[in-house]
């Protein structure tokens, strides 16, 4: 289901692309930023603006159809869109909606190449000079960034009405784009590692899912463990800080303090961590396939 949201989100958004007046490269552009090191990994280009994937200008069609839908909503329900409990449906919505949106988006992003039997000549194109993994994440966490548009709008919205703390909107700024680093990371593992995109995308989302209602599970008992997860920082800050407030100047700062280099820490080691295990076995794949030895030998 969510490769198929993808496709059809693909699919509807890439109509209303040519609304969106900004530079893309042409095919000669990106060889000639492969040839002499451009601006960007070539990987990071192609995953920004190839046809395989849902591309940066499909997600900002996409980001401005959701902050409309969200516009037509608050119209919809009049004063009850302030109510704290249907403020937290819309940002657990938002968040989580972008989270899984970012997994499958990773899941398809190296499987899908494997699928159309291209990824070994791809790759191979200037993989020494640019290492093929990282490209492909930096040009999802590119992407995935523009996610985190319409719940910060959101929030922010509703911290300038009052009705939510205007710590939400900064939780979201400093929590989200990391938990985004993380899905992203393990979407690409799972891309990596099975051999359609169907089967990646079933993993990873699966994997997600599992994380999340362990975390949950061990949160009630435990409610620190929440924290290790940056996503659930978010609906945290929000609910539990008085509507309309901040926290003491001294407390807010000594959190902040205190959380953000350490989940910033903890987050940063785990995605380079996967990376860089991916780095090596890709590396492996390449060097099995020079020797003759090209078949899918790292998809199961």
């Amino acid at each position: 289901s969510g490769l198929a949201l993808a496709e059809g989100l693909g699919r509807a958004t890439r109509r209303l692309e040519p609304l969106v007046p900004w530079f893309v490269p042409t095919s000669d552009q990106l060889l000639e930023a492969e040839d002499t090191g451009g601006r960007f990994n070539p990987f990071t280009w192609h995953e920004l603006y190839g046809r395989s994937s849902l591309g940066l200008r499909s997600v900002v069609v996409l980001v401005g159809v959701v902050l409309a839908a969200l516009l037509a909503s608050y119209w919809a329900l009049g004063p009850r869109v302030r109510h704290p409990e249907v403020q937290m449906a819309y940002t657990l919505g938002l968040v989580f909606a972008g989270l899984f949106l970012a997994t499958t988006l990773a899941a398809a992003a190296i499987a899908s190449e494997k699928e159309d039997r291209t990824l070994e000549e791809f790759a191979l194109v200037s993989h020494v000079q640019f290492p093929y993994v990282y490209g492909k994440f930096g040009g999802l966490l590119w992407t995935s960034l523009l996610l985190c548009v319409p719940p910060f709008v959101h929030t922010a919205l509703f911290a300038c009405l009052g009705d939510v703390t205007p710590l939400a909107p900064l939780a979201v700024l400093l929590a989200l784009p990391l938990a985004m680093g993380f899905v992203i990371a393990n979407g690409l593992y799972f891309s990596f590692r099975c051999r359609t995109v169907v089967r990646a995308v079933a993993a990873s989302t699966s994997a997600l899912l599992v994380l999340l209602s362990l975390q949950l599970s061990l949160g009630t008992v435990f409610p620190p463990v929440l924290l290790l997860n940056p996503a659930f920082v978010i609906p945290l800050v929000q609910w539990y800080t008085p509507r309309g407030s901040v926290l003491p100047v001294g407390a807010t700062v000594l959190g902040w303090a205190v959380y953000v280099p350490v989940a910033f820490a903890l987050n940063v080691r785990y995605i380079h961590g996967v990376l860089s295990g991916l780095a090596n076995g890709f590396d492996r794949r390449l060097s099995e396939h020079l020797e003759g030895g090209g078949g899918d030998t790292a998809g199961r």
